[in-house]
């Protein structure tokens, strides 16, 4: 599995919680209930991105994926117009 693969995966395994029912499909207010360990996720799957790079590209490439990819507390998914 690719390292973008698996980082992409631990980031969706981190994905917040649905704190009421959708209304259509996916729709709906979603709440991160442990912002910590998702934190703790999405760095562990940095590092392990990171880990084969070389010793001047790894601190860069670590602070680019960790600013890149917030824990968000809540996120609100909506559709407006047709479908």
């Amino acid at each position: 599995m690719s390292r973008s693969l698996a980082l992409a995966l631990v980031v969706l395994a981190s994905m917040p919680t649905a704190a009421q029912a959708p209304t259509d499909g996916h729709e709906g207010r979603y709440v991160v209930v442990d912002s910590g360990r998702a934190a703790r996720s999405r760095d562990a799957a940095v590092e392990d991105v990171v880990e084969d790079m070389n010793f001047i590209a790894r601190p860069i490439a670590r602070r680019r994926l960790t600013e890149g990819l917030p824990v968000h507390r809540a996120v609100e998914v909506r559709r407006e117009g047709e479908r």
